[in-house]
């Protein structure tokens, strides 16, 4: 069965609810019923015409031929000489086109779709975070930066070029980019406008696929232990060019990168494709080099980082269902191809970083494209836990929801995210020196490098180290540990429950139980050491027993945000994403991390 994040028959969603005005975070598994897969994707057909400025009145005489209430959408991109319509059927439409004296060729707009692959629940508690070396053991990615990201290299901005990103989620809302935003899906133009702009400061998700990929690079990033500096100074540009059933226009991407190129995007990630089969020139059109073309006006002319996913069919294990992403049918329905492992655009063209998915323990996941000519690099893909509209769910004062998702669509937005903390690391990189720090500072001690993986697994701890010092590697056995054990992704790197569970009672003590009269922000706001503030020294302290259980009776205990109720929550013992979320929310020096002193920085002298 074809499947996006709406359209699964029945799947456990994860809620984890964050109480930003009570003392602990719980969380609930909610049943939830989606949509049936699209049999109806989106129509619409590319006309070039003989003329490369066809007048509105050849435009609107090739509607009328076509007829069935065709409607013009507009130009592939400013300087192409394709038009775009929207027809009611295929077929019948380019035998009209052709037909017509002043079109040259007609082609059908190639459909794409996002590679989002199964919805799980949270198994592993954010083991992507260590994987790719933004946080863990010694200095991680996240510690190499030396001063805050946004006094030295201002915001960078990640257009998220999917289903829309939903604006109103609280733990995105604010690393939306209010006035870059833009929704090309249900945009109709006038014959005579070349403007690149469709429904500005528009994009919201109905899908759940745009918000879930913009969580992995600047929500869930931030309110994770170390790999918030990657989000530090991001900013979401929301591109809408998929549908409601995660279905687009190849049209529609291309201007979506247009778009987002046009409007500083520095960044810009495409969790989407079509394949190989899909993007076959006919009439004298040819898709690829349309997409190409747009792919090198953002690269070159505008100097952005362009990743893409680079598919999910890589074993073809959805041969027998007929509903699969990797199956194509005729006009009857019929299977007349079955994708396997097959180059999917735009991740294989030049200037874009392909990237496969990887599982917990580095290997290959089952579902990735793989190979060489396919994949630059890899990054984590299965059970990756990121946010989910707040459309789809009952309004509850305090609910905020996040989804578990796998496949290749999640890989690529970790990658996508190390771009942009390498370019918050230092002001003055070039787009190629970023892909190259990426690309050439992967992770090679993995299986499947040189075979899968073109270069590796994207190591966010050597690229930044590389780029801080002039392109050394880093040593990880010195006495900093330098991305000592930031990657390998084995069990020992997941940041799970304990097991066993720890028994009795295992939440830290008030700290009123410590302090005499104690009047402060309370532990469960932030306050792990017990001050009466929520400063550096608690965020030092989270740092410092992240992945741990402390004693309970430890005054300094970054335990904060333990459920003790009705016989505790063994999956809340550990320090971890929950208890950082709870200091980040309360405290007042989140947007200057990296401290003005050693003693900002120390949880020392309490």
């Amino acid at each position: 069965m074809s499947f996006n994040l709406r359209t699964a028959t029945l799947i456990l969603w994860i809620l984890l609810i964050f109480l930003v005005s009570r003392s602990e975070t719980t969380a609930q598994i909610f049943n939830y019923q989606n949509a049936s897969p699209s049999s109806n994707p989106p129509k619409k057909i590319l006309v070039k015409y003989r003329s490369d400025n066809p007048s509105e009145s050849i435009i609107q005489s090739t509607a009328a031929e076509i007829g069935g209430g065709a409607r013009f959408v507009g130009s592939v991109s400013r300087s192409a000489d394709i038009r775009v319509f929207e027809v009611a059927n295929i077929q019948s439409a380019l035998a009209e086109a052709r037909n017509d004296p002043n079109v040259e060729a007609a082609i059908a707009d190639p459909v794409v779709y996002i590679f989002a692959e199964t919805n799980d629940p949270l198994y592993s508690q954010q083991w992507n975070l260590k994987n790719i070396g933004v946080a863990g053991t010694g200095i991680s990615a996240w510690n190499l930066i030396p001063t805050p990201i946004n006094t030295t290299t201002g915001t960078v901005k990640v257009a998220v070029v999917d289903t829309g990103v939903d604006k109103n989620h609280p733990d995105i809302s604010g690393k939306i980019d209010a006035n870059s935003a833009n929704d090309f899906v249900n945009c109709f133009k006038a014959p005579g406008n070349t403007s690149t702009d469709c429904i500005p400061n528009q994009g919201n998700d109905v899908a759940g696929h745009g918000t879930h990929i913009a969580g992995i690079i600047g929500a869930l990033t931030n309110n994770s232990l170390g790999i918030a500096g990657t989000g530090w100074g991001v900013k979401i540009m929301s591109v809408r060019v998929l549908n409601e059933n995660g279905e687009g226009n190849l049209s529609d991407v291309i201007r979506g990168i247009h778009w987002a190129a046009d409007h500083g995007a520095k960044v810009i990630n495409m969790s989407l494709g079509a394949y190989e089969y899909d993007m076959q020139p006919q009439d004298g059109i040819d898709p690829k080099e349309l997409l190409q073309d747009a792919v090198n006006y953002a690269y070159t002319t505008r100097g952005a980082v362009i990743v893409a996913a680079a598919g999910n069919c890589g074993q073809g294990n959805s041969a027998n269902d007929s509903d699969s992403p990797c199956v194509r049918k005729d006009g009857s329905g019929n299977v007349v191809h079955t994708i396997v492992n097959e180059k999917s655009y735009p991740a294989v063209l030049d200037n874009v970083v392909s990237v496969g998915a990887i599982n917990q323990t580095n290997g290959k996941a089952n579902f990735s494209e793989y190979g060489v000519d396919k994949v630059d690099v890899a990054a984590p893909g299965v059970n990756i836990t990121s946010l989910f509209p707040t459309i789809f769910i009952p309004p509850t004062p305090g609910l905020i929801p996040y989804a578990a998702a796998s496949g290749t669509s999640q890989a690529t937005p970790h990658v996508s995210a190390v771009a942009a903390l390498l370019f918050a690391s230092k002001s003055n990189l070039a787009n190629s020196q970023v892909v190259d720090l990426i690309q050439n500072y992967a992770n090679t001690t993995v299986s499947g490098y040189g075979t899968n993986w073109k270069y590796g697994v994207t190591d966010a701890c050597k690229s930044v180290y590389a780029s801080l010092n002039n392109g050394a590697t880093p040593d990880p056995n010195g006495v900093l540990r330098v991305c000592g054990a930031s990657t390998g992704g084995g069990d020992d790197e997941v940041l799970a429950t304990p097991t066993p569970f720890p028994s009795g009672n295992i939440c830290a003590k008030r700290c009123k139980e410590f302090v005499p009269n104690y009047s402060g922000s309370k532990r469960g706001r932030g306050d792990a050491n017990c001050s009466g503030k929520v400063t550096f020294r608690d965020f030092n302290l989270i740092k410092k027993q992240f992945g741990t259980v402390p004693p309970r009776d430890q005054k300094k205990n970054a335990n904060i945000q333990c459920i003790r109720k009705n016989g505790g929550n063994p999956a809340t013992y550990l320090v971890n994403l929950a208890d950082f979320e709870a200091w980040r929310r309360n405290t007042k020096n989140f947007g200057k991390i990296g401290g003005t002193s050693a003693d900002d920085l120390s949880d020392e002298g309490d």
